[in-house]
């Protein structure tokens, strides 16, 4: 159903904007550090659906900036590196602008970074930064390291057997 041009879709994203408004708000008054920062990470996936790309940076980059380095806070300085990659595709794939592909690998690139350091054995996150980076390789003409991510990612998948990384990975590989 639209309304007033909008679909569903983007109503209900809207709504998540608002009460994550809301949300940040009440945790400033309360001064609940901790989750406000995750409320600006959560009020960003809303934003990059929404293809507000700017808005979730601004936010993001508030969170990453709060995590970075902050002991004990490693997870949510994960989801905040993420959500910035994500924002920084969304942004690149809108513009075609290089330096946006080379930000969202930055950050997850620092991702997979951490999955080698922690040597962590196979799982959805790791297999997904290496689907993600392989793509950006594609795009940037750097095939050979496009090509060496997505195997990794499409063989982890394997590993853990998740389907749909499987199918997304091997249709990758096949534009090859």
């Amino acid at each position: 159903h639209a309304k007033g041009g909008l679909t569903g879709d983007t109503l209900s994203l809207n709504s998540a904007v608002e009460y994550n408004q809301k949300n940040i708000a009440i945790r400033k008054q309360l001064n609940d550090t901790n989750w406000l920062y995750i409320s600006y990470c959560n009020a960003s996936i809303a934003y990059i659906r929404l293809k507000q790309f700017d808005k979730a940076i601004q936010y993001l980059n508030t969170a990453y900036d709060y995590y970075k380095g902050k002991k004990g806070s490693e997870a949510a300085l994960h989801l905040a590196m993420s959500n910035l990659g994500d924002a920084y595709m969304g942004k690149a794939n809108q513009t075609k602008r290089p330096e946006y592909y080379r930000k969202a690998l930055s950050y997850y690139n620092e991702i997979l970074n951490i999955h080698k350091r922690h040597k962590n054995s196979a799982n959805d996150d790791y297999a997904e930064m290496l689907e993600k980076t392989g793509e950006i390789y594609m795009i940037t003409e750097q095939y050979d390291r496009s090509i060496e991510n997505l195997e990794a990612a499409f063989e982890m998948y394997k590993e853990i057997n998740h389907h749909q990384g499987i199918s997304r990975s091997s249709l990758k590989l096949a534009k090859f």
